[in-house]
């Protein structure tokens, strides 16, 4: 019997085949959840201002969703505050504010996906040394094969 049911036709070979609503055909792409991301990027501030990007690396094979970035000062209230994504060499600013009063968050939802290379930013001006900076950047990893 020839088709989807005899393992010796090339269907099951290597896997990755779906069926269009008319026939088999080979998957381009397979893309299924991977694992949550979630990164510190706070920490305690040098001087006068903070920036923090995130360092862990997108691997190949993956992408990261990021999801929600937050920043947030517990000691101060402070100058502008920033928060960005880099992606291929560009800044795409997602939300900022001209200042936050003591422990409020600038908070951004959405979803952007990164690839190798790509990160998220985040800055604060106007800070002073020891300020005690919360930041981090929550999301997902997806497998791409």
């Amino acid at each position: 019997m020839t088709g989807i049911t005899n393992p010796a036709e090339e269907y099951f070979k290597d896997g990755g085949w779906g069926w269009d609503g008319t026939r088999w055909r080979k998957d381009n792409l397979k893309w299924g959840y991977y694992d949550r991301w979630a990164e510190n990027l706070g920490g305690v501030s040098g001087g006068a201002g903070f920036y923090l990007a995130s360092t862990v690396a997108v691997p190949t094979g993956q992408v990261y969703v990021a999801n929600f970035i937050f920043i947030r000062n517990n000691t101060g209230a402070r100058g502008v505050t920033l928060e960005w994504f880099n992606v291929a060499g560009a800044a795409y600013f997602c939300s900022w504010v001209a200042g936050l009063a003591i422990s409020a968050p600038l908070i951004w939802n959405g979803g952007v996906v990164l690839k190798a290379t790509d990160n998220v930013s985040v800055y604060m001006a106007g800070t002073v040394l020891n300020d005690v900076m919360e930041a981090g950047v929550m999301g997902y990893k997806m497998l791409v094969t």
